[in-house]
């Protein structure tokens, strides 16, 4: 059951990293380059941030699911989730490892230094590159 916190840890910390805390004012945006532009398009059109957060949960959720359909009774459960249950128990659990380890200590770190650069930039900090007036 180690792996329940791994796994939601490294979830949330994909979840914070990627999550933009907050956005430039119209005016303040920088025009794109060529460059710019075509990298947009592809993150726009190719591999959205919304496709990143739902594979993310989604397999940390079905890891989740994995674990405890191995620790509950299928016999305990409404029968109509029992055969569910007995599909993930045919799942091949991977152990702990010192890979799976240092892994989730690299996301978490990442996901850490994220919100910590959240927190400190404030509302400076945004995704988007932007030219803030003197004072504002």
């Amino acid at each position: 059951l180690l792996k329940v916190p791994l796994t939601l840890s490294s979830a949330i910390a994909v979840h914070v990293s990627l999550t933009p805390p907050n956005h430039p004012l119209n005016n303040e945006i920088v025009h794109q380059t060529l460059t710019e532009w075509i990298i947009f398009q592809d993150v726009k059109y190719g591999l959205p941030l919304a496709k990143v957060f739902l594979v993310s949960w989604t397999v940390s959720l079905a890891e989740i699911a994995v674990l405890a359909s191995r620790v509950i009774v299928p016999s305990t459960l409404p029968s109509v989730i029992q055969p569910a249950v007995c599909q993930l128990r045919g799942i091949q659990d991977m152990p702990i490892n010192c890979h799976i380890l240092f892994g989730t200590a690299l996301i978490v770190a990442g996901g850490f230094l994220r919100w910590w650069c959240f927190c400190t930039l404030g509302r400076f900090f945004t995704f988007k590159l932007s030219v803030r007036q003197e004072g504002a």
